[in-house]
């Protein structure tokens, strides 16, 4: 009931919005052959910046990881939470107020901590919260319980997130300059996009094919995200020190 409330008092401001487009009527070769010298230079642009290819596998990372909960959020609550249709509710809400403190609390924050550390920090948060998130469902029988530290740790998750994301924008609107502001971006989202679907087919498929429990995934899902943003936070170390 939530969610459709926010979707469509989202749809509802989406409408009102009036944007303008300019009448141009180019020849169509041209529009393509333009687009194909912009996708170019985008592309030489980022992998010529090892800062702009650092942060695009940051986006990556950071989609990719959120995957497993997306994908299986209705199997947490039919098999690892008894069936309770409230947890899908309770897990949606409290990580959506979280990324919106975590947005906020990083503005607060002091600028010499903006750092890399801050995403793998928050990543490792994230890996631990899926872990968490099974032990919960496996060792606590109480379901009041269970959803006041669901409820807890959804909250952290959901600054850690918020944390993340607003680091990488901000960081990328630092680090691109203006006139490829445009070009830089569009690959960004198209990079980070495009690996979530893929994602999760995989999960989809090794799901299936495996016959495992949901929990047993996320705490795979968690050593592997944890493993993941060590090793990324090592790497862009290591390159820099190049």
């Amino acid at each position: 009931m939530i969610d459709s409330m926010i979707f469509f008092a989202s749809a509802f401001l989406i409408i009102k919005l009036e944007i303008l487009i300019p009448d141009h009527s180019p020849v169509g070769k041209g529009i393509g052959k333009e687009y194909i010298v912009s996708l170019k230079d985008g592309f030489t642009y980022v992998f010529s910046h090892k800062n702009l290819l650092n942060l695009c596998f940051l986006c990556i990372l950071i989609n990719s990881a959120v995957v497993p909960f997306g994908a299986l959020l209705a199997p947490i609550a039919a098999e690892m939470f008894q069936g309770d249709a409230q947890i899908v509710s309770l897990l949606s809400v409290s990580v959506t107020l979280g990324i919106i403190c975590g947005s906020l609390a990083f503005a607060k924050m002091q600028e010499k901590r903006k750092t890399n550390i801050v995403v793998t920090v928050c990543g490792i948060v994230l890996g631990a919260y899926y872990i968490f998130m099974a032990l919960i469902s496996r060792y606590i029988a109480s379901s009041a319980v269970q959803k006041v530290l669901l409820l807890i740790g959804s909250v952290v998750i959901g600054i850690a997130l918020g944390l993340m994301i607003t680091y990488v924008q901000v960081k990328f609107v630092k680090e691109v300059a203006k006139d490829y502001i445009g070009w830089v971006s569009a690959i960004r989202y198209s990079l980070t996009y495009a690996c979530a679907p893929i994602v999760s087919f995989l999960l989809s498929v090794a799901y299936q094919a495996a016959a495992v429990e949901t929990d047993f995934v996320f705490i795979c899902s968690g050593f592997i995200i944890i493993f993941l943003f060590v090793f990324a936070h090592m790497a862009a170390h290591c390159r820099s020190c190049e």
